[in-house]
């Protein structure tokens, strides 16, 4: 079983609409719609905004349900001047930035017991770069996709200084509010993971920015590399 993870519901959405659903069940306090999305079995959740709602769901469901791997989707912001909106980010790493022991003479990134950046799974990441390749339709037709670090905190990055900071201190390429979290609970289970994120625009981003259309896109943007990934060429 894959396992699907989304900070809101409004990106369950989407996905729930093209799986063939058999079942929907409590876990927690989190919906699990599982089914099928082609061949592919499947359960899908929203984990709930910021680090700690998705820490607590991923952990959980990833004990409960027992999934081979978990990938996540939704928006991020760009960290370089060569991304923008509606462009495909899938991590490699994933490293808070929101927490700052640089007075203790340690680096900014995850707890200090943990290593400074948590690794996806690189099969998981292959995969995905080549259903993105593979995709003969339009979805990704304008869009381009990077492989890279995506920084976590519990704040959409918005200010053109802390983008270049992230960038520079932790060599991010986009920046999130769940991913970390979601590596860490997948981590405490030894589940595989990555994350395929749809970037929402950065610097001068706004509420408006991220309305349905963005949440939307991100949907479908996974939709289609979790519908495809199995049966995508192999890299050369």
């Amino acid at each position: 079983m894959l396992l699907v993870l989304t900070a809101l519901a409004e990106e369950v959405t989407p996905l729930v609409a093209a799986m063939e659903v058999q079942g929907t069940d409590r876990i927690g306090q989190w919906t699990v719609h599982t089914g099928r999305l082609g061949q592919r079995l499947i359960a899908v959740s929203a984990t709930g905004i910021g680090k700690l709602s998705a820490f607590r769901a991923t952990e959980l469901l990833s004990r409960e349900l027992m999934p081979r791997e978990i990938i996540a989707g939704g928006l991020a912001v760009p960290l370089i001047p060569s991304l923008r909106q509606g462009d495909v980010v899938v991590a490699s790493q994933v490293i808070q930035f929101d927490v700052d022991p640089s007075a203790f003479g340690r680096h900014i990134g995850p707890r200090p017991e943990l290593t400074e950046a948590i690794d996806c799974d690189h099969q998981m990441v292959e995969r995905s770069v080549r259903a993105f390749e593979a995709h003969e339709g339009d979805r990704f037709a304008n869009c381009q996709l990077v492989v890279g670090p995506i920084a976590s905190g519990d704040s959409f990055v918005t200010n053109r200084q802390e983008i270049r900071r992230l960038h520079t201190d932790l060599g991010a390429v986009a920046a999130d509010m769940e991913g970390v979290a979601i590596g860490l609970g997948a981590r405490s289970n030894n589940t595989p993971f990555t994350l395929v994120r749809v970037l929402a625009g950065g610097g001068t981003t706004t509420t408006a920015d991220l309305a349905a259309d963005s949440l939307a896109d991100g949907a479908a943007t996974l939709t289609e590399i979790i519908r495809i990934g199995e049966r995508a060429p192999a890299l050369p």
